[in-house]
């Protein structure tokens, strides 16, 4: 997540797993018999299991690392860690959890840097179209408030995430909303803690409003920010991102798993 004037458009919708098709109870196996229908699902098992991760640079996995020029930081850059964003960690403890119905295990990763929600809509659009998910986990609003953009932000962001889980539960998706991480005080692209919060309790509302499941990134991130948020004082760690998908893991299994 980048602020607009360090916007570097690199997309980063990237599927992390490749959905199979169920085949139901009329399908025909290649030699033409009829095939049995699909098992219920069982109790310990996922009720949906195609997901749809959405968001910008918190999504699509980009770390913040330091630039050293004789043995002192001049500055940081951001790299793309594909193997640490938190579609790619939530996908792997979901696989493992739910190995039975793995085959039909999707995540997909559908960050891009420096997007905001207040203009996400028409991307978030297509990408329903393309990959029809069952669940939608949205995480993004960043964007709008950093860079002095402050209330008038907030409220983009809030109107933003709301035009698209109204969007995706009118496809049927199941919807979880993210709130935003906290920011590291003093990193060269914090935004001050209050706006961020402020964003959150917008957050909250519109999660509540669209009877979205609330995943709380921000709380589950604040305790230890040194370790959690990198250098830049906005993007997480390495270790912030396990943490992302093990709170989201926790909020999949506790809404999604059939008891």
């Amino acid at each position: 997540m980048k602020c607009p004037d360090l916007r570097a458009r690199r997309v980063a919708g990237c599927a992390i797993a490749i959905a199979l098709v169920t085949i139901g109870a009329c399908s025909k196996d290649p030699s033409g018999s009829p095939t049995s229908p699909s098992p219920p699902v069982q109790p310990g098992q996922l009720k949906r299991t195609k997901f749809l991760a959405f968001g910008d640079s918190i999504t699509a996995g980009e770390i913040s690392e330091p630039t050293v020029s004789a043995g002192r930081v001049i500055g940081f850059k951001l790299i793309q860690v594909l193997s640490a964003a938190y579609p790619t960690v939530l996908s792997s403890m979901l696989l493992s959890q739910y190995a039975s119905q793995a085959p039909s295990i999707v995540v997909t990763n559908a960050g891009l840097s420096a997007e905001k929600a207040e203009f996400a809509l028409p991307r978030f659009n297509t990408a329903l179209d393309i990959y029809r998910p069952e669940v939608v986990l949205l995480m993004e609003g960043y964007n709008d408030i950093c860079c002095g953009n402050n209330e008038v932000g907030v409220r983009k962001t809030e109107v933003g995430i709301g035009e698209m889980a109204a969007m995706a539960r009118s496809r049927g998706a199941r919807v979880f909303i993210g709130t935003l991480a906290p920011p590291q005080p003093n990193g060269s692209r914090s935004t001050p803690r209050n706006i961020v919060e402020d964003a959150n309790a917008k957050i909250r509302e519109v999660a509540s409003a669209q009877g979205a499941y609330l995943v709380d990134v921000y709380t589950a991130l604040l305790p230890d920010l040194a370790a959690n948020i990198g250098p830049d004082g906005l993007h997480p760690t390495e270790i912030g991102y396990r943490r992302i998908a093990e709170t989201f893991f926790a909020a999949i299994r506790a809404d999604l798993e059939v008891r």
